[in-house]
């Protein structure tokens, strides 16, 4: 198992701040830690895996959908790199404009 490198964006940094400083608020360091070690694992398996997930809404991206936290992880494959774009909450507005 080669794998792909693994790149994360500006942006996909803030957005896991975001969700450790949610869940700082509501639930304490312990659930924040676990949160953010959940999505970093997750990302250091899309680029190890070599599996690409459902189509992204935008062109030429994939999501994978967390399933023990309420989030998506929109990720492109460039050139054998894994770059991470964006972790967004599952009920965003980013997800209305899903084409049906």
């Amino acid at each position: 198992m080669t794998g792909r490198r693994l790149r994360i964006k500006r942006r996909a940094e803030l957005d896991i701040e975001t969700v450790e400083h949610y869940y700082l608020g509501k639930a304490g360091k312990a659930v924040a830690d676990g949160a953010v070690d959940a999505i970093l694992a997750r990302v250091r398996k899309l680029a190890a895996l070599e599996v690409d997930y459902r189509p992204g809404i935008r062109e030429g991206t994939r999501e994978y959908v967390m399933d023990r936290y309420p989030y998506v992880l929109v990720y492109r494959d460039r050139a054998g790199t894994v770059e991470l774009l964006r972790v967004l909450h599952q009920r965003a507005e980013y997800f209305n404009r899903r084409k049906r």
